[in-house]
């Protein structure tokens, strides 16, 4: 019981896209749901999620929602998938949230990361996801 009354004073911003992840086109509307329902099961408060735009190379929102770190725990994140277009800036990005202690989540993987070493492990995931397909 503790655990959750500590975790319902820890507030999150969603994240979700417009484009493809890996491959697929995933509705806003279903990425927002998983959001909020891990969002529910982990008892965090969540802002209104972010949407990236579909242009490619293009990272206004993710960029806009780190610079507002502080008045955010972290960011939950839809799907690894949202990032593996460009591995290297989203590691720093990544780190930088790190680096000021914030926690970042992806819904779909069911995966948490909290620590370089948590980073680490993603990146070679990803780079390995990309040589094999």
């Amino acid at each position: 019981m503790k655990n959750q009354t500590l975790n319902k004073s820890k507030f999150f911003k969603g994240y979700i896209s417009s484009r493809k992840l890996n491959g697929s086109y995933i509705p806003q509307k279903l990425q927002n749901l998983a959001i909020r329902d891990f969002a529910e099961r982990k008892n965090l408060k969540l802002s209104l999620s972010g949407t990236e735009w579909k242009i490619k190379n293009s990272y206004l929102m993710i960029r806009s929602i780190v610079k507002s770190e502080k008045k955010i725990d972290g960011i939950i994140f839809f799907s690894v998938f949202q990032i593996a277009e460009n591995i290297k800036f989203f590691k720093y990005l990544i780190l930088q949230m790190i680096i000021k202690k914030k926690i970042i989540y992806f819904v779909l993987e069911d995966l948490e990361i909290k620590g370089k070493k948590n980073l680490d492990d993603l990146v070679i995931n990803l780079k390995t996801n990309r040589y094999l397909t």
